[in-house]
């Protein structure tokens, strides 16, 4: 079986959603030791998505955002940012208010 990254795209009402729900379903079932994350753009979206995958614990739902700026909290103590002279370059204003 190939479980590999998948991306879904379609024009709209084409099915996209259900194609992604029934997939997580699927590979949930079939491997209940792996941890699924299902990804999208739209909060509005993920709400839906929580709801039709309730009751299988190994997928978890997000939109990007909240990915990245989940990433962005939990490295922030490795990435320099709190040291100037790290070599980073200096992060827009958006990014580090979601850090604050």
């Amino acid at each position: 079986m190939n479980a590999s990254i998948r991306l879904v795209r379609g024009t709209a009402g084409s099915g996209k959603t259900l194609v992604l729900t029934r997939r997580a379903i699927y590979l949930a079932a079939q491997n209940p030791e792996w941890r699924i994350c299902v990804l999208t753009f739209n909060d509005k979206l993920a709400r839906l998505l929580e709801a039709n995958l309730r009751g299988y614990g190994n997928v978890k739902v997000s939109t990007f955002s909240k990915l990245c700026s989940a990433l962005l909290r939990d490295y922030r103590p490795y990435s320099g940012l709190d040291n100037p002279r790290a070599g980073c370059a200096p992060m827009p204003r958006c990014l580090l208010s979601m850090l604050a």
